[in-house]
């Protein structure tokens, strides 16, 4: 998300004079990349009150973009790689075929462990139906004979209720903090001018 404040600047500048004016680029980059990194903190704090035991790696995932006094333009946004799966917790939706953890021992995140490396991990485990369900298979050898137990069984389609409201959250504390952060910058700048 884009945070790009067009404020009333003219209407300040026309209250300084030229030396001050110089400061006004420089003071609201600075705003602007203080409202920034608030609203990626503010990311952290809600991903772990409204997300199920987000991993460190998944609030990493927050990030800036900071604003210079040529751009005075800063950006929050989300890692892409951390996108790609949290897409669905911040815009809801469905999702394809989804591996659902049966008897999968999870990871204390609740997550299916080393899952980038694929679902099966063992010559024992393999994809296919069994008795009629689609899933992840393990065969288990007990005494003479064998059995076969499942480990995740996959669902056609997943439906994702939009729980995590990443541009209201931005939105809500740019709108509470810029005008404050920007009176404040300027005020430094103003003091430091020359």
């Amino acid at each position: 998300m884009e945070i790009s404040i067009k404020d009333d600047l003219k209407q300040l500048s026309k209250t300084l004079n030229r030396v001050q004016r110089k400061q006004i680029p420089f003071a609201t980059s600075q705003a602007i990349n203080d409202v920034a990194f608030m609203a990626q903190k503010e990311l952290k704090s809600e991903a772990q009150i409204k997300l199920h035991n987000p991993t460190p790696f998944t609030l990493r995932g927050f990030r800036v973009n900071k604003a210079t006094k040529a751009t005075m333009s800063g950006m929050v946004y989300v890692h892409p790689i951390v996108a790609a799966y949290l897409v669905k917790q911040i815009e809801g939706g469905t999702s394809g075929p989804t591996a659902v953890p049966v008897n999968i021992k999870l990871n204390k995140y609740g997550n299916i462990p080393n899952r980038r490396k694929g679902i099966v991990k063992t010559a024992k485990q393999f994809i296919g139906t069994y008795k009629g369900t689609y899933g992840v298979w393990e065969t288990t050898k007990k005494g003479g004979g064998g059995s076969i137990k499942l480990l995740a069984a996959y669902h056609d389609k997943v439906v994702y209720k939009k729980i995590f409201d990443f541009y209201k959250i931005v939105n809500g504390v740019v709108r509470y903090n810029f005008n404050r952060q920007l009176e404040k910058r300027v005020k430094v700048a103003i003091a430091n001018a020359k």
